[in-house]
């Protein structure tokens, strides 16, 4: 379950930059994406210790918060 503190936190992170659970390779393509206007996504942890996505699409006009069960992305 994802409360709305993780949710809140999550989406306070993705939004400044801090792409949470990651690999650092893929924060660095992060932040080309921002500078080229790409997809960006983040990792984050919940406080019951499960991991959710956040995704904010290319032309910024959708972010999206994704459960395991729901992403297609599996970091």
């Amino acid at each position: 379950m994802l409360t709305y503190l993780d949710a809140l936190n999550g989406l306070r992170s993705h939004a400044n930059g801090e792409w949470g659970l990651l690999p650092m390779e893929e924060w660095w393509e992060n932040e080309l994406s921002v500078e080229h206007g790409y997809q960006v996504s983040s990792v984050h942890l919940a406080s019951n210790g499960k991991r959710f996505w956040i995704v904010t699409e290319a032309d910024r006009s959708v972010t999206t918060i994704m459960l395991p069960s729901e992403s297609r992305c599996r970091s």
